[in-house]
């Protein structure tokens, strides 16, 4: 299964741009290497992914806007890294001096974020400073060189680096969160999110979910929303939405068969569910990542 991967290459930038989102947990959407020129800047702007930077040399500033909508401004150096969530508002520009290189990876995913929480990182936590510079080198630092160097790799391939790349990022944070033994919370989430992974095809409600769970709803969308960032409504039309992406890859399904698999008899409810999801219609999407 190998990527459509498009690759520019210069004197100072690798970009590698990956146009198929192949799994659910987390995909990869692009990855590069810049040595940028003084004051060079990127922004104002939001992004509709998660976006990691990781400082070879130099240095920078990024100003980003916090969950309250406060500014936050911190600077950046060599052996360091900044993360930028999804719909955050950013700008992050070069030293005039000592202007930074850096390699990034921008990802996303119905799991991303619950895996940067373990490694500290939230709206308002962004800057990344390993425990251990030398364990940063090895291990997080050997992976993103290999997704910028290895994108024509087979989507397993480049993906199972991502999960790597994510795994030595949690180990290496100076701001790393330990698993809490015998959290319930931790574990009715758990539970709705694999009930969702074997029932998304049927006509399931979050209701079902939290009577599955045996927890009142109201508290199961507390619990939920605090864990996932999302209600747990909007968790699974994305899971249905990205399952139906992974279906629209087989073009021998017609796009109502498609919507059915993942839960949508109506093909007018589906498309709608697609389109808020994507910003296009199945069919677009189709021509666009297929054809």
């Amino acid at each position: 299964m190998p990527f459509l991967k498009n690759t520019t290459r210069s004197d100072n930038l690798i970009y590698n741009n990956y146009p198929i989102r192949a799994f659910v947990d987390c995909n990869i959407v692009q990855s590069g290497w810049e040595a940028c020129a003084p004051n060079y800047s990127v922004g104002p702007a939001t992004r509709s992914h998660f976006l990691f930077h990781y400082i070879l040399k130099g240095k920078g500033t990024v100003s980003v806007l916090s969950s309250k909508g406060q500014p936050i401004d911190f600077e950046v150096k060599q052996n360091q890294g900044f993360m930028i969530f999804p719909n955050q508002h950013a700008f992050y520009v070069a030293d005039s001096d000592l202007p930074w290189e850096y390699l990034w990876v921008e990802f996303d995913g119905l799991k991303a974020n619950e895996y940067l929480n373990l490694a500290g990182f939230d709206f308002d936590n962004l800057l990344y400073t390993p425990n251990n510079v030398k364990l940063a080198h090895r291990d997080l630092l050997d992976e993103l060189w290999y997704l910028v160097n290895h994108g024509e790799e087979s989507t397993f391939n480049v993906v199972g680096h991502l999960f790597l790349l994510l795994d030595a990022l949690q180990k290496s944070s100076g701001n790393r969160k330990e698993l809490q033994q015998g959290d319930m919370n931790d574990f009715y989430i758990e539970e709705a999110i694999a009930f969702i992974e074997k029932n998304y095809a049927f006509s399931i409600s979050v209701e079902d979910i939290a009577t599955f769970v045996n927890i009142n709803r109201s508290y199961f969308g507390k619990i939920f929303k605090e864990k996932t960032k999302t209600t747990p409504q909007d968790f699974l039309i994305r899971y249905r939405m990205a399952k139906a992406c992974e279906l629209l890859h087989d073009k021998s399904l017609l796009l109502n068969e498609v919507g059915t698999q993942v839960g949508y008899p109506n093909s007018l409810r589906f498309s709608r569910a697609f389109k808020n999801t994507y910003g296009c219609s199945p069919r677009e999407w189709r021509y666009t990542n297929i054809n």
